[in-house]
């Protein structure tokens, strides 16, 4: 996705302003394209997620400089996400109930929080944890929405014992079979799942793939 061409000029003009952590030339751009009725998925998805891997990229060089930047470019990110939330209209008739959430030890939100209004935009009914939570805020949540679909973003190795531990509290509680649960994140693979595969129904290799699984479950729900 990264190495893609960008579809529109302003997605790139967004991700240009974001990696350059320009708070005020993202917020300009982010609410030209909302007046513009762009679509604010594809937005999400071009404009802001592709920045991820740059971002964790630049984390991980341990460099003071690059994480002073990290931090200017992250809040750029959640300006941009303040902007589209606030004019994403949710459905009259929801095509789905989702949950997004991270667990217990796990400390990249911000995969699952562009995605939350990329789902909005795309008619659902989203439910965002903002902090990680625990199976049993995950169960009460389900009660109380309904929801069809929880998808939980991993970045670690060790969210393997936490997802197994959720799916073992759903089963216990009679939860499972009524919700399809769908894992991505940031250096999430196929070995990942297939650790995970009879805890799990989908898994995601990017933000994209993550949009139209998750329409795909919502239609077998």
């Amino acid at each position: 996705m990264l190495d893609e061409e960008f579809s529109r000029t302003e997605f790139k003009e967004l991700f240009d302003a974001i990696m350059e952590g320009n708070r005020e030339k993202g917020k300009f751009i982010a609410n030209a394209l909302v007046e513009q009725q762009i679509n604010l998925k594809d937005a999400l998805l071009e404009g802001v997620m592709r920045t991820v891997v740059r971002l964790g990229n630049m984390l991980s060089s341990k460099n003071p400089e690059d994480v002073k930047k990290w931090s200017e470019c992250l809040i750029t990110i959640y300006d941009v996400l303040n902007i589209f939330n606030k004019n994403i209209k949710p459905s009259e008739k929801p095509v789905g109930k989702i949950i997004l959430a991270c667990l217990k030890g796990e400390g990249h939100a911000i995969v699952k929080d562009i995605l939350a209004p990329a789902f909005r935009a795309e008619g659902f009914e989203v439910y965002n944890f903002r902090s990680p939570a625990t199976p049993q805020q995950i169960m009460e949540k389900i009660k109380e929405t309904k929801a069809d679909i929880l998808a939980i973003s991993a970045s670690m190795r060790t969210m393997i014992e936490e997802i197994k531990n959720l799916d073992q509290a759903l089963k216990t509680a009679g939860l499972r079979e009524k919700i399809k649960i769908l894992v991505g994140g940031w250096l999430v693979r196929r070995t990942f799942f297939e650790e995970l595969k009879p805890d799990l129904d989908a898994w995601a290799k990017d933000a994209s793939e993550g949009v139209e699984i998750v329409k795909s479950l919502a239609q077998q729900a």
